[in-house]
C-alpha cells in the first residue's frame, strides 16, 4: 500500500499508472523466458505473431461460416427492408382508393359506380347503333357538296 497525498492509505491511482508507465525488468529465473522490459517483450510477441502466419489468413471452414452469418445477415436486412417497402405500398394503394371513391361521390353524387355503368352501357348501345347505319352512303354523297361550299367561301 502506498500513502496517498492526503496522508491515509490505499492505492494512489496516479502512482499506480506512473509505475505502470515505467518499464520494469522481467525475471523469468528458471522458466527460460526471456528477460527484458514489458515493452520489449510485447514487441517480441507480436513480431513473432507476425512472422509465424499470416494475420489475412483463416481456415476454409471458418471462412465460410463466417461469410454464411454474413450472408444471413444481409438476408435479413433485406427481408425487413421488404416488408417495410410492402406496407408502405398497401398503405398508398389503399389511399389512393379512398381518393378515387371520395372523388367520385363528389363528381357523381349518390351511387357513382352505378351511374358510370350506365354511362358506359348507353355509349356501348350508341356506338352499336351508329354502326348499323349506313353513314358511307350518305357520306359519299355529302361530302362533294361540302367541298364545293367550301371553296365558294373561299373566293
Amino acid at each position: 500500500m502506498h500513502k496517498r497525498e492526503d496522508g491515509t492509505s490505499g492505492f494512489n491511482i496516479g502512482s499506480l499508472n506512473e509505475e505502470l508507465q515505467n518499464p520494469q525488468n522481467v525475471d523469468a529465473g528458471s522458466l527460460g523466458q526471456p528477460t527484458g522490459t514489458f515493452d520489449e517483450i510485447s514487441q517480441d510477441i507480436s513480431d513473432e505473431v507476425e512472422d509465424s502466419a499470416p494475420l489475412d489468413y483463416l481456415p476454409a471452414s471458418v471462412d465460410l461460416r463466417l461469410r454464411y452469418g454474413d450472408t444471413r445477415v444481409e438476408l435479413e436486412i433485406l427481408r425487413d427492408r421488404l416488408a417495410r417497402i410492402k406496407e408502405d405500398i398497401a398503405q398508398i394503394v389503399h389511399a389512393r382508393m379512398e381518393w378515387a371513391d371520395a372523388s367520385a361521390h363528389a363528381q357523381l353524387g349518390d351511387y357513382p359506380w352505378a351511374k358510370l355503368a350506365a354511362a358506359t352501357a348507353a355509349s356501348f348501345v350508341a356506338t352499336k347503333a351508329l354502326r348499323a347505319l349506313p353513314l358511307a352512303a350518305v357520306g359519299s354523297a355529302v361530302l362533294p357538296l361540302i367541298i364545293s361550299a367550301l371553296q365558294r367561301k373561299a373566293r
